[in-house]
């Protein structure tokens, strides 16, 4: 755990503003042993084991967008990256860690220009009902570690579908440098994205979510 990261990184090598004091930066380090990493289900395993954390602390409602983002109140609070480490004799990864950013006592007012229109922060929840980041840390830490031994079988996937902010929506998702539109029918026991006309992606970013003409995220 950090109080402060210089240099805090999200998904694409993309900045993660990491005020001192005010938020969690946690990284999880995980050997790996016989089994192989499945990347995509550790991801949404880890945010939904974030979002079990605040609905039992502060009784409040989450989304999940997948892959790796936790939103509340329509904003950004917080997301997951999985990075592989790769042992130098070997060249094989035998390491994987799992990095929390969340944005949990942080003034709102700080955000950069760039993010404010869309990061949010759980400093008035964590007010409200006086739980401290290590608290925090713990119950989410509890939670993973319930659902990480069998992460791989995806048997949690009901439980982030209904989480889901864009299931039966139309959405844009970047995908290398190519941009695939459609509308979400389901997220798979894999992890997968699934579009109505058969499409399903492994990986991607939801840059746009759209309902009834109007874009809900940019």
């Amino acid at each position: 755990m950090s109080e402060h990261q210089t240099g805090g990184h999200g998904r694409y090598g993309r900045s993660f503003f990491s005020p001192k004091g005010s938020g969690i930066y946690l990284s999880i380090l995980l050997k790996i042993n016989d089994d192989p990493i499945d990347p995509g289900l550790l991801t949404i395993s880890s945010s939904l084991a974030v979002v079990k954390a605040l609905e039992k602390l502060f009784r409040i409602n989450c989304q999940l967008k997948w892959v790796n983002d936790i939103i509340v109140d329509n904003r950004k609070v917080a997301g997951i990256l999985v990075e592989g480490v790769t042992d130098l004799q070997s060249g094989a990864m035998d390491h994987v860690i799992i990095g929390l950013g969340m944005n949990y006592m942080t003034d709102p007012e700080i955000f950069p220009n760039d993010i404010r229109n869309r990061a949010g922060s759980l400093r008035k929840y964590a007010h409200r009902s006086d739980v401290s980041r290590n608290k925090l840390i713990a119950v989410f830490l509890n939670e993973f570690f319930k659902i990480y031994p069998n992460y791989r079988t995806g048997a949690f996937m009901n439980e982030y579908r209904k989480r889901s902010n864009i299931i039966g929506k139309q959405v844009s998702v970047l995908v290398s440098d190519q941009v695939v539109s459609g509308t979400v029918k389901t997220i798979d026991d894999k992890g997968r994205l699934v579009l109505t006309d058969g499409t399903i992606l492994v990986s991607g970013e939801v840059t746009k979510i759209r309902e009834k003409g109007y874009d809900l995220h940019n």
